[in-house]
């Protein structure tokens, strides 16, 4: 390995990086894999959330049942972005009174979303610094190597 102190500082920085979206894509998609049981919704209150002043989003407070038991949660569906608020209530004016699919973890009824989707983002993103770090890892294995060749 190629022991030049701004290399070692250098694969340090890209392995904290390399640990920050190994831990996010380890983390959401842990998530994803909690969230195994669905039922339907009792109720559902729909919410306009102002992210900017051109930026708003339809967030939905939904609770339902499950063995007797109550639970609760809330999700803000961030894929449709509205640049108004009148764009917004129209969007939400007429709600479908169809109970929506919840996805909940059996053992923590509060951990549910109305989107379960799979986090490919963070895992791509993830798979790629994982492959820069190991190009990098084998480039300072291949200058060492070179270098110790051209010293003797």
């Amino acid at each position: 390995m190629h022991k030049n102190r701004i290399w070692i500082l250098f694969l340090s920085i890209v392995s904290f990086v390399l640990l920050w979206f190994s831990w996010k894509a380890f983390f959401n998609l842990y998530q994803y894999t909690s969230l195994t049981a669905s039922t339907k919704t009792s109720s559902i209150h729909w919410i306009i959330e102002q992210k900017a002043s051109d930026k708003f989003y339809v967030q939905a407070r939904y609770t339902f049942v499950v063995d007797g038991k109550n639970g609760h949660g809330q999700t803000t569906f961030t894929k449709h972005l509205y640049r108004n608020r009148s764009a917004t209530e129209q969007a939400i004016s007429n709600p479908s009174n169809d109970p929506w699919n919840v996805w909940y973890n059996p053992s923590n009824l509060n951990h549910s979303t109305l989107q379960k989707k799979f986090p490919f983002k963070e895992c791509l993103y993830a798979a790629i610094v994982w492959g820069v770090f190991i190009y990098f890892i084998c480039l300072g294995i291949y200058v060492g190597k070179k270098y110790e060749t051209d010293r003797a």
